[in-house]
């Protein structure tokens, strides 16, 4: 089995999840949780919509990578690029 379409599916998921059910109140159990997200309810708000989109971003790119490159290593590589870029983007939104 190819383990990038795994891992582009559960992005894809979350991100949907994330988006249909945003959490009402910060939290340290559910969303995107961060000392900067959690600074205030605005922060808290665009941050969690945001990774969302970007989840579902990312996790179709991971699942179109997938397909085409069937290498564990680049799919590795291409996870870590991914959860990487999504921290910096969204911590840059919301600073």
């Amino acid at each position: 089995m190819n383990e990038g379409l795994v891992i582009g599916t559960v992005f894809l998921v979350a991100g949907i999840i994330l988006f249909l059910f945003p959490p009402k109140q910060i939290n340290h159990i559910y969303g995107y949780r961060t000392s900067n997200s959690m600074r205030n309810k605005e922060n808290w708000q665009k941050a969690n919509r945001y990774s969302s989109i970007l989840l579902m971003i990312f996790g179709i790119f991971l699942l179109l990578f997938a397909l085409i490159v069937k290498s564990i290593i680049f799919t590795l590589i291409m996870l870590s690029v991914s959860i990487a870029l999504i921290f910096i983007l969204v911590e840059m939104k919301i600073s």
